[in-house]
C-alpha cells in the first residue's frame, strides 16, 4: 500500500525490516573508504614528502583513471555476479589499504601509478555493491528507499571523518601524521565487514528470486 503522505511512506520503508540490511551496508560501504581521505592530502606532503606543488598532478591523474575504470565496472557489473566482483574489489582494497597507510618518502611517479590504483579499487567496490543495494526496493518504495540510502551516505562520510580524527594525531603542521597506520587497519576491518553485510543483501535478492 502507497502511503498519501511523503513523510509517512519515507518511515515506514525506513522502519521496513527488510530493507534495513541494505541501510546497514550503505552506512558501512561509505565508512571505510571515508576514513582515509580527509588526512591523503596530509599523508602525502608530511609523511611521502610529496610536495604541494605535486599534489593536483597525482588528484588530476586519479580522477581521470576512475572515469576510465569506473564505465569498465560499472559494465562488468551488469553482466556477471555483482557480489564476487564487489568481494574481490573489497579483498584488494584491504591489501593496498594496509600498503598506501604504511608509505614512505617513494618517488613521484610510482606515488601517481599506486594512488590510482588505490582509489580506483576503493570505488570499484561501490558500483556493483550499489547496484545490489538498490535491487532490494519494491518498485513502490525505491525512491524513498534510495532518499535514505543517500542521507545515510553522506551521514557516514561525515561521521567517518570525525572518527579518523580521533585515531591519527599530528604534533606540528609540519610533522608526520602519526597512527595513519592504526586508521588503515580500522578501515581494513570495515571494509570485511562490509563484505559480509553485501552479502547479506545479495542472499536476500537471490531469496526473492526464487
Amino acid at each position: 500500500r502507497m502511503d498519501k503522505n511523503a513523510f509517512l511512506h519515507l518511515w515506514h520503508t525506513l522502519m521496513n525490516k527488510q530493507y534495513q540490511v541494505g541501510f546497514v551496508a550503505t552506512t558501512f560501504l561509505t565508512l571505510g573508504g571515508f576514513m582515509l581521505m580527509p588526512f591523503s592530502s596530509v599523508f602525502l606532503v608530511n609523511n611521502v614528502r610529496i610536495s604541494h606543488e605535486q599534489l593536483p598532478v597525482i588528484f588530476l591523474c586519479t580522477g581521470i583513471s576512475s572515469l576510465i575504470v569506473m564505465p569498465v565496472i560499472g559494465k562488468i557489473s551488469d553482466t556477471h555476479d555483482r557480489f564476487r566482483i564487489f568481494m574481490f574489489a573489497s579483498l584488494a582494497a584491504c591489501c593496498l589499504t594496509v600498503i598506501y597507510t604504511h608509505l614512505t618518502p617513494i618517488p613521484f611517479w610510482v606515488m601517481v601509478v599506486f594512488n590510482m590504483a588505490f582509489f580506483a579499487v576503493i570505488m570499484s567496490r561501490m558500483s556493483p555493491a550499489m547496484a545490489l543495494n538498490s535491487m532490494i526496493a519494491k518498485p513502490q518504495d525505491r525512491g524513498a528507499y534510495m532518499s535514505i540510502s543517500s542521507s545515510l551516505q553522506q551521514t557516514a562520510g561525515g561521521i567517518s571523518a570525525v572518527l579518523a580524527s580521533w585515531v591519527v594525531y599530528q604534533p606540528s603542521a609540519a610533522s608526520p601524521i602519526e597512527h595513519y597506520d592504526i586508521l588503515g587497519y580500522l578501515a581494513v576491518g570495515v571494509f570485511l565487514l562490509s563484505v559480509y553485510l553485501v552479502r547479506r543483501v545479495d542472499l536476500s535478492l537471490k531469496q526473492q528470486a526464487a
